[in-house]
């Protein structure tokens, strides 16, 4: 893949020079990494009826990676976040396994007096500026 080049004229290839780092460093790297572990850990807390610390992790997940994804809201095993940036779900989402976020996906109620969130099935990939609000299930694949 040729180098991307800028306004400037400087030859710049941001992916390139990822993908050649160790694993190790390209996953602790990841910010879209970062949110979903620390949405889990958020998430067991929660679970675990330690709502104090759930929340101290949420916030430090929003304020590092931008991602707020309530502990409240339910995952499924495979769960990844493709690109991290202004990603919202509220409490009460349910979805399966495999789901995708992009950047800048809502996802929750329509409004303060209709507490009815969103299902979203199995290998579900949400793509970037989707909004998907109130009582709606969305099925597999």
């Amino acid at each position: 893949m040729p180098p991307a080049e800028t306004h400037s004229g400087l030859a710049i290839d941001y992916y390139a020079d990822m993908n050649k780092a160790h694993p190790l460093v390209r996953r602790l790297c990841s910010i879209r990494w970062h949110a979903v572990r620390l949405y889990r850990l958020a998430d067991r807390l929660y679970s675990h009826e330690h709502y104090s610390l759930a929340v101290i992790v949420f916030t430090i997940n929003k304020l590092l990676t931008g991602v707020e994804i309530h502990p409240g809201a339910k995952f499924g095993d495979g769960f990844i976040i493709a690109h991290s940036g202004g990603i919202v779900v509220h409490p009460g989402v349910v979805a399966g396994r495999d789901c995708c976020l992009l950047h800048q996906v809502t996802i929750g109620i329509r409004s303060t007096n209709d507490n009815r969130s969103p299902t979203i099935g199995d290998r579900v990939t949400i793509y970037a500026g989707a909004k998907i609000l109130g009582p709606i299930t969305i099925g597999n694949d």
